[in-house]
C-alpha cells in the first residue's frame, strides 16, 4: 500500500495544501524524504500521515473529537500541545468554547493492487 496524495486543510500550520507522492509517470514513489529547516512543518506532516493510519476503534468518540480539535488551524490557533482549538484560556485553564471552527481535513489517497482508497479525517473523526 502506497500513500499517493495527502491533502491538508486548516490542519495546524497548513491552511490548504496538497502533497502528491507520485512520480511523473504516475507510479507512486517507493520512498519519500522530507527535508528543510526547522519549523516548516515536516513533523506536522508526518503526524498527519500517522493520524490517518491510527486505529480509533474502541476509543471514546468524545475523547477522540476533543483530541482532534487541537489540530484545527483558526484565527486563535496556538500550536502549544495542551491548547485545544476553540477554547479560551486564562491561567492555563479553559474558560469557554467556540463551536464555529473551520473544518479541518486530513485526506490521504492510498493505492494498493491498482485500486485507490481515500481516508478522510476531520476534527469530528473519520
Amino acid at each position: 500500500m502506497y500513500l499517493t496524495k495527502l491533502h491538508l486543510q486548516n490542519y495546524c500550520s497548513y491552511e490548504h495544501h496538497t502533497f502528491d507522492f507520485k512520480r511523473p509517470d504516475g507510479m507512486p514513489y517507493k520512498y519519500v524524504c522530507f527535508f528543510g529547516p526547522n519549523g516548516i512543518g515536516k513533523s506536522t506532516l508526518l503526524e498527519a500521515i500517522s493520524m490517518l493510519t491510527a486505529n480509533q476503534s474502541g476509543r471514546d468518540p468524545a475523547n477522540v473529537k476533543r483530541s482532534l480539535r487541537k489540530y484545527v488551524r483558526n484565527k486563535d490557533y496556538d500550536p502549544v500541545y495542551d491548547r485545544v482549538a476553540g477554547h479560551t484560556y486564562r491561567d492555563g485553564f479553559a474558560e469557554s468554547k467556540q463551536d464555529n471552527l473551520p473544518i479541518m481535513i486530513i485526506e490521504g489517497t492510498y493505492e494498493m493492487d491498482g485500486k485507490s482508497y481515500i481516508v478522510r479525517l476531520t476534527q469530528y473523526g473519520f
